[in-house]
């Protein structure tokens, strides 16, 4: 290669046009660029299908929470209900045992 009488660039720019084809230079760079466009496509997709499945998972999580609440409502209802028949019960029983001890004495006399 002759040595540059300039700075070079012009008889380089004049080198590279030569030897690079403009046209090749533009399908490549359209092909990368479409590449691109695709797997940016294909990745969006993804996330967007995962954020929909994550959504419903959410809400179904969230319907099993409520249909929680509802049960563990319910169980201390019962629990109340249940405590307050025992008391009754056993206040029944302790007035049942008053007078059997009442018509013992009774019985004796």
């Amino acid at each position: 290669m002759a040595k540059c009488e300039t700075d070079c660039r012009d008889e380089i720019y004049t080198v590279l046009n030569k030897k690079v084809d403009k046209s090749g230079l533009w399908k490549f760079a359209s092909v990368i660029i479409a590449t691109t466009g695709v797997l940016w496509g294909v990745v969006s997709l993804s996330f967007s299908e995962n954020a929909k499945l994550r959504g419903q998972v959410i809400e179904e999580n969230k319907k099993q929470v409520v249909d929680n609440d509802k049960r563990i409502t319910a169980n201390a209802l019962q629990i109340m209900k249940l405590t307050t028949i025992v008391e009754q019960q056993s206040k029944s029983n302790e007035s049942l045992v008053k007078e059997i001890k009442d018509l013992i004495k009774e019985i004796k006399k």
